[in-house]
């Protein structure tokens, strides 16, 4: 794949691509001042990796690192919300990593790709979802990555579980539940019997702790983000 340098700096929005070591071997003018650079030119004109960033940013060099093997090695692609500190100060990104292989060279390069919602009405739900839930383990800290995802790991839960899961390990009562989901309450109820049982558990409070022990709470359902009622 050929990539000018000078076309794909222009590009518009937050893109990247590392090569198949992991250094920065394309990026955007306008993703290198969000990294503190002037231009993709002054950033490239030395091998770069994620530990050269300028900002607080740089203290997740070694997870984006871990998210670009994962990249490389299934082949599939990654999608995020970010919740990173840049030159400006935290901002909230939509976006993710997607894997360019190489078949010739037998080498696979990793694609990222976002756009900055601070200021939709999505950051409003994301601030609201990180620091004011009864189980929040994002208290104390001010930047994070979360992942979207059909379902939770290993497609144990049908999507109306999953969606259940993702309220009660952030205290929502089965009434909240759902209302937010427009169904019955004895219809949640049911669900919560069936995670219950297919966790292995005999009470909500054993599922929200086995939930949070397996890191659900940094998973969020991408049936969640297509229901209006969380933005209201």
């Amino acid at each position: 794949m050929s990539i000018q340098i000078d076309a794909f700096s222009q590009l518009p929005g937050l893109q990247i691509i590392k090569n198949h070591d992991g250094n920065y071997s394309h990026i955007t003018d306008y993703f290198a001042q969000y990294i503190g650079y002037k231009s993709s030119n002054q950033f490239l004109e030395h091998e770069r990796s994620d530990f050269d960033i300028r900002t607080k940013a740089v203290e997740l060099a070694l997870s984006y690192r871990e998210e670009d093997h994962q990249v490389r090695t299934t082949l599939q692609p990654l999608k995020q919300i970010g919740i990173w500190v840049f030159k400006d100060g935290l901002r909230f990104l939509l976006g993710g990593k997607s894997p360019i292989y190489d078949s010739h060279e037998k080498k696979c390069s990793v694609a990222l790709n976002y756009i900055d919602i601070t200021d939709s009405q999505l950051k409003h739900f994301l601030f609201d979802y990180a620091n004011k839930t009864k189980y929040s383990y994002f208290k104390n800290k001010d930047q994070f990555t979360c992942y979207l995802k059909s379902s939770f790991d290993n497609n144990l839960f049908s999507k109306r579980e999953s969606e259940c899961v993702y309220y009660m390990i952030r205290g929502k009562s089965a009434a909240l539940i759902a209302e937010i989901l427009g169904i019955d309450k004895r219809t949640v109820e049911t669900y919560f019997e069936n995670i219950k049982n297919k966790f292995g558990c005999d009470n909500k409070g054993q599922v929200i702790e086995k939930a949070l022990a397996l890191g659900y709470y940094y998973i969020i359902p991408e049936s969640i983000l297509n229901n209006k009622n969380i933005f209201e």
